[in-house]
C-alpha cells in the first residue's frame, strides 16, 4: 500500500460534499474543518479533526462513494493519503470478521451522520 503525501495551505478545500470520493487521508500535521452544507444554505460543522485524526473513510469503504461532508484546511496541513484500492485491497486480505466489524462500522457511521443532519 502507498500512501501519497498533498499539503494544503490554510483555508484550503481538501474536498467537497457531494463528489466522488477516491481516497482516505490521515493528517500527519495540522488541522481540518468537517462541515456540510445544509438545504438552507447555513454551514453545519460537525468537527474539527487534527494531527493522526482519519477521515473520508465513509465514501471509500461505503456503497455511496459520494463524499458526506466538506473538508477544509484550518491551518497548513499535511495529509498521507491512501486510495479507495488499497483500502480495498488490505481489506481483502483481512480476515471475515474483520471486514464484518468495518462494515458494521460504517453503516453505524451513515446511520448517525443521517440522523444528525436530518
Amino acid at each position: 500500500m502507498a500512501a501519497t503525501l498533498k499539503k494544503y495551505s490554510a483555508n484550503e478545500e481538501v474536498f467537497k460534499q457531494g463528489v466522488r470520493g477516491e481516497w482516505a487521508g490521515v493528517i500527519r500535521q495540522g488541522s481540518v474543518e468537517v462541515y456540510i452544507e445544509q438545504k438552507d444554505g447555513e454551514r453545519l460543522v460537525l468537527a474539527e479533526l487534527g494531527k493522526g485524526e482519519v477521515f473520508g473513510e465513509l465514501a471509500i469503504l461505503s456503497a455511496d462513494d459520494k463524499r458526506s461532508a466538506t473538508i477544509r484546511a484550518k491551518e497548513y496541513t499535511e495529509i498521507m493519503q491512501v486510495t479507495r484500492k488499497d483500502v480495498n485491497m488490505m481489506l481483502g486480505k483481512s480476515p471475515p470478521i474483520m471486514r464484518a466489524i468495518v462494515i458494521s462500522l460504517i453503516r453505524r457511521m451513515q446511520r448517525m451522520l443521517q440522523e444528525k443532519t436530518n
